[in-house]
Protein backbone atom coordinates (compact mmCIF):
# COMPACT_ATOMS: atom_id res chain seq x y z
CA UNK A 1 0.00 0.00 0.00
CA UNK A 2 1.30 3.45 -0.90
CA UNK A 3 1.10 6.62 1.13
CA UNK A 4 0.90 10.14 -0.30
CA UNK A 5 4.16 12.07 -0.70
CA UNK A 6 5.28 15.13 -2.64
CA UNK A 7 8.61 16.87 -3.15
CA UNK A 8 10.02 19.46 -5.55
CA UNK A 9 13.40 20.58 -6.81
CA UNK A 10 14.56 23.67 -8.71
CA UNK A 11 17.93 23.59 -10.47
CA UNK A 12 19.69 24.63 -13.64
CA UNK A 13 19.25 22.12 -16.47
CA UNK A 14 22.83 20.88 -16.66
CA UNK A 15 24.21 17.34 -16.62
CA UNK A 16 24.99 17.83 -12.93
CA UNK A 17 21.26 18.00 -12.11
CA UNK A 18 20.57 14.45 -13.29
CA UNK A 19 21.69 12.92 -9.99
CA UNK A 20 19.54 15.37 -8.03
CA UNK A 21 16.44 14.54 -10.09
CA UNK A 22 17.14 10.82 -9.75
CA UNK A 23 17.49 11.18 -5.96
CA UNK A 24 14.26 13.20 -5.76
CA UNK A 25 12.27 10.50 -7.55
CA UNK A 26 13.76 7.71 -5.45
CA UNK A 27 13.14 9.58 -2.20
CA UNK A 28 9.47 10.20 -2.98
CA UNK A 29 8.82 6.73 -4.41
CA UNK A 30 10.58 4.89 -1.57
CA UNK A 31 8.95 7.04 1.08
CA UNK A 32 5.53 6.29 -0.38
CA UNK A 33 6.18 2.56 -0.76
CA UNK A 34 6.04 2.52 -4.57
CA UNK A 35 7.02 -0.82 -6.13
CA UNK A 36 10.46 -1.03 -7.74
CA UNK A 37 9.06 -1.75 -11.23
CA UNK A 38 6.94 1.42 -11.24
CA UNK A 39 9.81 3.47 -9.83
CA UNK A 40 12.21 2.25 -12.52
CA UNK A 41 9.70 2.96 -15.32
CA UNK A 42 9.00 6.44 -13.99
CA UNK A 43 12.66 7.25 -13.34
CA UNK A 44 13.73 6.14 -16.81
CA UNK A 45 11.03 8.26 -18.47
CA UNK A 46 11.72 11.31 -16.31
CA UNK A 47 15.45 11.12 -16.90
CA UNK A 48 14.85 11.01 -20.68
CA UNK A 49 12.74 14.18 -20.41
CA UNK A 50 15.29 16.00 -18.25
CA UNK A 51 18.09 14.90 -20.59
CA UNK A 52 16.10 16.36 -23.51
CA UNK A 53 15.75 19.67 -21.67
CA UNK A 54 19.50 19.72 -21.04
CA UNK A 55 20.35 18.84 -24.65
CA UNK A 56 17.91 21.22 -26.33
CA UNK A 57 18.09 24.15 -23.92
CA UNK A 58 19.92 26.30 -26.44
CA UNK A 59 20.37 29.44 -24.35
CA UNK A 60 23.68 30.96 -23.36
CA UNK A 61 22.78 29.96 -19.82
CA UNK A 62 21.21 26.60 -18.96
CA UNK A 63 17.42 26.71 -18.59
CA UNK A 64 15.83 26.74 -15.17
CA UNK A 65 14.31 23.38 -14.35
CA UNK A 66 11.59 22.63 -11.79
CA UNK A 67 10.68 19.02 -11.03
CA UNK A 68 7.81 17.96 -8.79
CA UNK A 69 7.20 14.30 -7.96
CA UNK A 70 4.22 13.07 -5.99
CA UNK A 71 2.40 9.92 -5.05
CA UNK A 72 -1.30 10.54 -4.63
CA UNK A 73 -4.60 8.95 -5.54
CA UNK A 74 -3.01 5.71 -6.75
CA UNK A 75 -0.59 7.46 -9.10
CA UNK A 76 3.11 8.27 -9.25
CA UNK A 77 3.10 11.62 -11.03
CA UNK A 78 5.64 14.17 -12.04
CA UNK A 79 5.78 17.59 -13.59
CA UNK A 80 8.95 18.78 -15.31
CA UNK A 81 8.99 22.47 -16.20
CA UNK A 82 11.67 24.48 -17.93
CA UNK A 83 12.05 27.97 -19.34
CA UNK A 84 14.04 26.80 -22.35
CA UNK A 85 13.08 27.46 -25.95
CA UNK A 86 9.67 26.36 -27.20
CA UNK A 87 9.44 22.95 -28.74
CA UNK A 88 7.17 21.89 -31.57
CA UNK A 89 6.29 18.41 -30.51
CA UNK A 90 3.51 15.96 -31.22
CA UNK A 91 3.62 13.26 -28.55
CA UNK A 92 1.19 11.20 -30.61
CA UNK A 93 3.86 10.91 -33.28
CA UNK A 94 6.71 9.69 -31.11
CA UNK A 95 7.77 6.59 -33.04
CA UNK A 96 11.04 4.85 -32.40
CA UNK A 97 13.67 5.85 -34.94
CA UNK A 98 15.30 3.46 -37.36
CA UNK A 99 17.58 0.88 -35.74
CA UNK A 100 20.63 2.61 -37.23
CA UNK A 101 19.71 6.06 -35.84
CA UNK A 102 22.00 7.32 -33.10
CA UNK A 103 19.40 9.67 -31.54
CA UNK A 104 15.68 10.18 -31.07
CA UNK A 105 14.75 7.33 -28.73
CA UNK A 106 14.19 9.32 -25.51
CA UNK A 107 10.64 10.62 -26.02
CA UNK A 108 9.30 7.45 -27.67
CA UNK A 109 10.77 5.43 -24.79
CA UNK A 110 9.20 7.76 -22.21
CA UNK A 111 5.82 7.53 -23.96
CA UNK A 112 5.94 3.72 -23.84
CA UNK A 113 6.92 3.59 -20.17
CA UNK A 114 4.27 5.99 -18.87
CA UNK A 115 0.52 5.62 -18.46
CA UNK A 116 0.12 9.39 -18.75
CA UNK A 117 2.36 11.64 -20.84
CA UNK A 118 1.44 15.18 -21.88
CA UNK A 119 3.33 18.27 -23.00
CA UNK A 120 2.23 21.88 -23.10
CA UNK A 121 3.83 25.27 -23.61
CA UNK A 122 2.36 28.00 -21.41
CA UNK A 123 3.64 31.36 -20.25
CA UNK A 124 7.15 30.88 -21.68
CA UNK A 125 7.51 27.47 -20.01
CA UNK A 126 7.62 23.92 -21.34
CA UNK A 127 5.65 21.61 -19.07
CA UNK A 128 5.83 17.82 -19.16
CA UNK A 129 3.25 15.77 -17.24
CA UNK A 130 4.24 12.19 -16.41
CA UNK A 131 2.24 9.51 -14.63
CA UNK A 132 2.19 5.84 -13.76
CA UNK A 133 -0.89 4.19 -12.29
CA UNK A 134 0.02 2.24 -9.17
CA UNK A 135 -1.36 -1.12 -8.15
CA UNK A 136 -2.17 -1.21 -4.45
Amino acid sequence: MTTDRRQSLEVRATPDCLDEVHDLINTVAAGAGVADEATVRFTTAAMEIVDNVIEHGTRAEAPNLAVTVEVTGGWLRGVVEDDGPPTSLDLGATDMPDAMADRGRGLPLAARLLDEFRFERQAERNTWHLGIALDD
